[in-house]
């Protein structure tokens, strides 16, 4: 990662200097140029390639945060990567303007999907209390729809326009 990281200029926010995000086999690439990054990209395949590693161009999408018109996609050593207006990142979706709505609706789909699961081998069994049935409820849906929930911002959809 140093020498991708050398290819592109830090984005700076207040101390704060990032480069790149990296997580287990998950990489995120920062950069305010298109050029370097293009570059740092392809330099990142390769030194991946030194490692016995292959990038997933498949899975490999840029986002354009800010101003300006996205370009319809580049071409990196001949592998063709398309522009997102959002990805998931660690298990939560991060969009392009910052909007937690479409995190939100996602967390309340996979909770249902818990919830449609559990329901005759669960929900349906009178066999089985209340009580219980809370305690997994608690154990296994409320994980699902809250996580990452803390680094979310106070939202209200009621304050919604």
């Amino acid at each position: 990662m140093p020498r991708v990281c050398a290819q592109i200029p830090a984005i700076s926010s207040g101390n704060l200097h990032l480069v790149d995000l990296e997580y287990a086999d998950d990489t995120i690439l920062l950069s305010s140029d298109i050029e370097k990054l293009t570059a740092a990209l392809s330099v990142y395949d390769g030194e991946s390639r030194k490692l016995g590693l292959k990038v997933s161009w498949a899975k490999t999408k840029l986002m354009h945060v800010g101003e300006g018109p996205d370009t319809p996609s580049l071409n990196i050593d001949g592998n063709a990567v398309e522009f997102a207006d959002s990805f998931v990142c660690l298990g939560s979706t991060v969009a392009n303007n910052g909007d937690l709505k479409p995190e939100i609706e996602r967390r309340r789909a996979l909770s249902s999907n818990v919830m449609q699961a559990l329901g005759k081998p669960l929900w349906r069994q009178q066999s089985i209390s209340r009580t219980t049935k809370m305690h997994i409820y608690n154990a296994e849906v409320l994980p699902v729809l809250l996580y990452g929930a803390e680094t979310w911002p106070h939202w209200n959809p009621l304050l919604q326009a």
